[in-house]
């Protein structure tokens, strides 16, 4: 399955695929914030116990952006869960999962001040109580770039290549 968000709507929609290059929206419009004056975009899925968990950027235009959560069981009837804080930033955007084991975390674009600049922070998402650990930026000075959005963790087990050993 696939989340994404409708561009005008702003409401979730589901794709689904049984060969990853052919996708038919088989969940339309199923999801969108209770409040008229929230937006929904760049939504993540992951299934976590027996829930799927939608986190996604939530945008009020009175107030800014926020990580928005909600979860279902059959794509058809949906939680709304609070909102999550990653602490006091201008705009938080794009959250996206990273799952590690039975440890669900939650990494996120948060801008700092005023400029366009962000930096990525990652924290603990406690999904029984619906919590967060005290979110952590991450340190990317060796990446080559400082002004990161829209990113996605993925665990790797054991190199691909050899470009991706890193040394202490």
């Amino acid at each position: 399955i696939m989340s994404t968000f409708v561009g005008n709507s702003m409401k979730l929609d589901i794709l689904g695929s049984n060969d990853l290059i052919n996708w038919k929206n088989v969940y339309q419009n199923c999801y969108k914030p209770m409040s008229n004056d929230i937006t929904l975009r760049d939504p993540a899925i992951a299934q976590i116990g027996d829930y799927y968990y939608i986190v996604y950027t939530g945008i009020d235009f009175r107030i800014g952006s926020y990580i928005g959560l909600c979860r279902t069981k059959d794509f058809i009837n949906y939680e709304e869960l609070t909102p999550l804080s990653f602490g006091d930033f201008n705009r938080v955007w794009a959250p996206e999962f990273f799952i590690d084991g039975f440890n669900v975390y939650i990494v996120a674009s948060c801008q700092v001040d005023e400029t366009i600049r962000f930096d990525t922070y990652i924290a603990k998402y406690n999904y029984l109580s619906h919590t967060l650990d005290t979110a952590v930026s991450l340190d990317l000075s060796n990446s080559g770039s400082n002004n990161i959005i829209d990113v996605n963790i993925t665990k790797i087990n054991k190199p691909v290549k050899k470009d991706f050993i890193l040394s202490d």
